[in-house]
């Protein structure tokens, strides 16, 4: 597994800062256990390739001053520029696998619900991670949902997701997880069929009648 090689650095001011990330260097902070939070800085290049070498969850080993001992680290927050997206920022976390921590778990949809491969429905993801706190040994890298047996305007809640045991969601159950919803067009068309069909049982039934009548005669 890829190791996070950082450094420690000082505490500067936010022009210093924005100095390191032109030159290509990532600001980060490390919350060690017992010792509180260091802040620590690596070249950009490396940590996206460290952190784009696995998919889900983020735990990685972590170098701290090439001479000095080496963790297990979890990624707890990742700061984006408002605009352009691009990393200001990382949080780390100090772990051990009986440690019992809040971190956000990804989501990964597959499948498509027939409904949205035809064109009559719209699928919608709103949500892509949850936060659950559990030990890190029995931390899930990613929650699948599968999105093939949804029919047109169904939903996915987080209470019908299978949660790994030891693991504990802090959103709602009722949380909507992904929905399908029947396109505009689509609607008008199903009440133009239905009412079409309601016209031809009253003029079924009427012709009946009137054969019955006739009959009578």
């Amino acid at each position: 597994m890829s190791v996070i090689q950082v450094e420690t650095r000082p505490k500067t001011s936010s022009a210093e800062v924005q100095r390191l990330r032109k030159t290509g260097v990532l600001p980060m902070a490390l919350i060690e256990r017992g010792e509180g939070t260091r802040l620590i800085k690596a070249p950009v290049t490396h940590v996206r390739d460290v952190l784009g070498s696995k998919d889900g969850l983020k735990i990685f080993p972590l170098s701290l001053d090439a001479d000095s001992r080496e963790m297990n680290v979890v990624v707890k927050q990742i700061d984006r520029h408002a605009v352009s997206r691009k990393v200001t920022s990382i949080v780390l976390q100090e772990v051990a696998d009986d440690d019992t921590i809040k971190i956000p778990v990804p989501l990964r949809f597959e499948g498509k619900p027939v409904s949205c491969t035809t064109g009559v429905s719209s699928l919608m993801t709103p949500v892509y991670e949850i936060m659950v706190t559990a030990k890190v040994k029995d931390l899930p890298p990613l929650l699948t949902i599968q999105l093939g047996e949804m029919d047109e305007n169904d939903r996915i809640l987080l209470g019908d997701i299978a949660i790994p045991e030891g693991v504990t969601p802090l959103s709602s159950p009722e949380t909507v997880i992904a929905t399908t919803v029947i396109l505009r067009g689509m609607e008008e068309e199903e009440e133009e069929v239905e009412g079409e069909e309601g016209e031809e049982g009253e003029e079924g039934e009427g012709g009946e009648g009137g054969e019955e009548s006739s009959d009578s005669e």
